[in-house]
């Protein structure tokens, strides 16, 4: 490999994306879900359990969600 070639990685376009939405419960991760399929505005939609730290009101919070992750076209 040539150490002087550009370290950056190569991207193609491709017209689709991962979108990442944590919500308050799996109901309404599923309810999110559901309308995105519905509607075509995902292909798939994942539900992922995750612990969140965060910033809230001054402090430091931690909390349990769920992330959504909907595969989707970037357009």
């Amino acid at each position: 490999m040539d150490p002087t070639a550009s370290r950056q990685p190569a991207t193609v376009p491709t017209g689709y994306g991962d979108v990442h939405v944590t919500c308050g419960s799996e109901r309404e991760a599923e309810s999110i879900g559901d309308v995105l399929i519905r509607k075509s505005l995902a292909a798939c939609v994942q539900l992922h359990p995750v612990r969140s730290v965060f910033s809230w009101d001054g402090g430091v919070e931690h909390d349990e969600e769920i992330m959504l992750v909907a595969k989707t076209r970037s357009d």
